[in-house]
């Protein structure tokens, strides 16, 4: 075996890797979004365009991983199904009704795992030379990094409003919401 081919199977491993990631996430998301739907419609428009963005992700992916010789359900990814499902299972598969704060939580933690998976493979990919894949994974990092930014700025409002229904007769701080986001802008740098 040349060490072509090695690289190429590495590079088909974590392809592999994310695309059965993003399957699994977009299944959990499909239950989320109905969920968010009656609770909170303006975080069920950020699932959509989140889950959106899978699909042409876990689409692209596969178009490249294809390119490598791995397809569909067979090759690579019968290998990694598994695991990789079975970890973001163990993080994001409980849907919680009652609180969608926590659930924004969990699917954070999701888009999380996902990026840093879009990072180890921007970096394998680097190392070993296949700038195609590379730019593939910076642009869905970008994307990925989109969606921890919304579901951060909209979180402080969700649990305002759980502790609205959940606290009657309470006069919770005016100031929680907007308080959160600028604490969250400034941990991470950025400007308000």
């Amino acid at each position: 075996m040349t060490s072509t081919t090695n690289a190429n199977d590495t590079i088909a491993t974590y392809l592999a890797d994310m695309v059965a990631l993003n399957d699994h996430i977009q299944t959990v998301l499909d239950r989320q979004q109905k969920n968010a739907e009656t609770s909170f419609p303006e975080y069920a428009i950020i699932i959509g365009k989140w889950r959106t963005a899978l699909i042409a992700q876990k689409e692209g992916l596969q178009a490249r991983l294809n390119e490598f010789g791995g397809g569909g359900a067979t090759g690579v990814i019968k290998q990694t199904v598994s695991v990789v499902a079975g970890v973001a299972a163990g993080i994001i598969d409980t849907v919680r009704p009652d609180f969608l704060s926590k659930q924004i939580r969990d699917d954070y933690t999701a888009i999380a795992l996902d990026e840093i998976g879009y990072q180890m493979l921007f970096c394998t990919a680097t190392a070993l030379n296949d700038s195609k894949t590379a730019e593939l994974a910076k642009t869905y990092a970008a994307q990925n990094a989109g969606f921890l930014k919304e579901c951060q700025m909209i979180l402080p409002q969700i649990i305002v409003s759980e502790l609205n229904k959940n606290y009657e007769g309470i006069q919770l701080s005016q100031t929680a919401v907007p308080a959160t986001q600028d604490m969250v802008r400034d941990v991470w740098g950025g400007k308000k």
